[in-house]
């Protein structure tokens, strides 16, 4: 019995070979899931792009104007009554921005009503930010497919609602 040897157990080679397969199986898992979180938010952000909107053209319609710009991550004071309770412009992984300029900073700009130059038009855009820019390629994709009219410049995506000469 003495020169028969155990054959109990793993050899050192197994093991080896099998943590190494775990390890590239999460490998993928850990950059499938990555993906998907990112594709979530893209999805949204998609949402909450069409929140905001909503909500300008409705200030719009009650005030004949449109809601001023705000600093990133803010919302206009205009805006806040039309948004969802609890609406947020910074979402952490990324941020909102209402960008207004042109005539339509408040009051009656024409917009919509037979406005017959570039200069009484406003421009009206939401830009998103965010460090991640996986996300924003993900953002970039998703209003590719859909036709929406949008910039990518700088690691902001500009989402554009309105723009001069064009109308809204």
């Amino acid at each position: 019995m003495r020169g028969r040897r155990a054959t109990r157990g793993f050899t050192m080679v197994e093991l080896t070979l099998v943590l190494a397969l775990v390890f590239i199986l999460s490998g993928i898992a850990t950059m499938r899931y990555i993906d998907l979180r990112n594709e979530a938010y893209s999805s949204s952000v998609a949402g909450d792009i069409q929140t905001v909107r909503l909500a300008a053209f409705n200030h719009y319609a009650d005030t004949g104007g449109w809601p001023p710009t705000a600093p990133a991550g803010t919302a206009p004071a205009a805006l806040v009554p039309l948004l969802p309770p609890a609406f947020s412009f910074d979402k952490g992984q990324y941020k909102l921005q209402w960008f207004t300029t042109g005539g339509g900073g408040g009051g009656d700009s024409g917009v919509g009503g037979g406005a017959s130059t570039a200069e009484e038009q406003p421009m009206l855009a939401i830009i998103i930010t965010s460090d991640n820019r996986t996300l924003m390629d993900k953002l970039a994709q998703r209003l590719n497919r859909g036709g929406l009219p949008f910039a990518y410049v700088g690691g902001q995506l500009i989402y554009f609602i309105a723009v001069p000469g064009v109308g809204v």
